[in-house]
């Protein structure tokens, strides 16, 4: 049961923190006309979100060093998914849409 608890709040944490990473990254990345320079950094940051997560002293620490990761993991991917589901689809269909309107020339959707 504990497996389950650490895994629930491990996505929770990952996905909202990770989600709203995007958000920031991908708002900034609309905000003005894009560069070479910007694309490179906000490309170069998006990249960087797993290291944040899969490297540090709290991957090996205590908590996750005793822990059957094989009952943790279902529960903490689903709602990992879930959260950052939840987090990033709404602003990725807006800029999916805004940048389909742009390629297909509609100057009243831009």
């Amino acid at each position: 049961m504990a497996e389950q608890s650490v895994g629930i709040a491990l996505g929770l944490l990952v996905g909202l923190i990770s989600g709203f990473m995007l958000l920031i990254l991908l708002m900034t990345a609309t905000a003005g006309k894009p560069t070479r320079s910007t694309t490179v950094a906000i490309v170069g940051e998006l990249v960087s979100i797993p290291t944040l997560w899969f490297s540090g002293p709290w991957v090996s620490g205590p908590l996750l060093r005793s822990l059957d990761t094989s009952k943790a993991l279902p529960f903490y991917a689903v709602t990992l998914a879930l959260c950052f589901g939840a987090t990033a689809i709404p602003l990725l269909f807006r800029l999916i849409i805004r940048v389909s309107n742009q390629v297909a020339g509609d100057p009243r959707r831009r």
